[in-house]
């Protein structure tokens, strides 16, 4: 069995206690994976010298037309999010219509947990850039 937590949270927490239900252990995946997005998707590219390509890469600058913007920034979460979280496979990124969200763009994702026997493998969650382009993950 995979260990649902990385490598730094174990070592940051290792007093935290093992789940043992299969509801417990994909909560605590789950878990760990928005924590990961989280740090991922609000580091810019450039930023870490060892891996020049870390990070959400600068869409900011980009001009064209809206859904070509859309279509940009869904293919950077997504290239991103499959770059650099390797417990998830299968990823789908679609941004979510809204009348009150057009300055805030939502975001759903779509994926599979990697291989897994012992839960369900499909997880989803979504994420918004706020006005100062950071991003949330819930």
């Amino acid at each position: 069995m995979a260990n649902e937590r990385t490598l730094f949270e174990r070592i940051l927490d290792p007093s935290k206690r093992v789940p043992r239900s299969s509801r417990e252990r994909k909560e605590m995946l789950t878990q760990s994976i928005i924590a990961h997005l989280k740090r991922v998707l609000n580091s810019r590219e450039g930023c870490c010298q060892t891996l020049a390509d870390y990070g959400m890469p600068d869409i900011e600058s980009r001009s064209g037309s809206r859904n070509d913007l859309q279509r940009d920034l869904e293919l950077a979460l997504r290239d991103t999010i499959q770059k650099y979280e390797p417990r998830l496979r299968r990823i789908v990124v679609r941004l979510e219509e809204s009348d009150e969200l057009k300055l805030v763009p939502k975001f759903t994702v779509s994926a599979e947990l990697a291989p897994r026997d012992d839960y369900a493998k499909d997880i989803s969650f979504t994420t918004m850039v706020d006005p100062s382009g950071s991003f949330k993950v819930g």
